[in-house]
């Protein structure tokens, strides 16, 4: 196999890794929503993604809570939302591969978006050790998010 084949590959499994972190994520979210819905405090749980992020952090502000579990879960969901911008381009993004003077692999994503029927061209290009650093981010503030939704749901069933 070529040098740029496997730095492909290297690219394509840290993509593959980081969409199953938002994947998971997204479920999370939707299961601490059905527990809203379930226990009537939500009425619908909407079609997108970042729709369902945007209803679960006005739902964040309504349910009784103490400082400190308030404070925890908001830092969660910013932590979360500073990385989650990026997903549009691991999902929807059209990959090209380059190679560095270091042979480290470069991970450029295209991407044609819409906003009031006018198209705009936008690009993500991650290095591999930013892409790394990126992984990382990713799993933490994971961890830390399905940690909170999951102390979230409790609240929600007990109120």
């Amino acid at each position: 196999m070529s040098d740029l084949v496997e730095l492909a590959h290297a690219a394509d499994c840290w993509r593959g890794s980081c969409l199953n972190y938002f994947a998971r994520t997204e479920a999370a979210v939707a299961k601490t929503l059905e527990a809203a819905q379930a226990s009537g405090k939500l009425r619908n749980i909407r079609h997108l993604a970042g729709q369902r992020l945007s209803d679960l952090i006005a739902l964040s502000g309504e349910i009784d809570a103490t400082d400190k579990q308030k404070s925890a879960l908001s830092k969660a969901l910013k932590s979360w939302q500073s990385l989650e911008q990026n997903r549009q381009y691991l999902a929807h993004g059209v990959a090209t591969i380059a190679v560095d003077q270091k042979g480290a692999w470069i991970a450029i994503y295209d991407l044609k978006t819409y906003r009031s029927n006018v198209g705009k061209e936008e690009r993500w290009a991650v290095k591999q050790s930013e892409a790394e650093e990126f992984s990382s981010q990713l799993g933490q503030a994971f961890k830390l998010l399905s940690g909170q939704l999951g102390q979230f749901r409790k609240r929600i069933e007990a109120a």
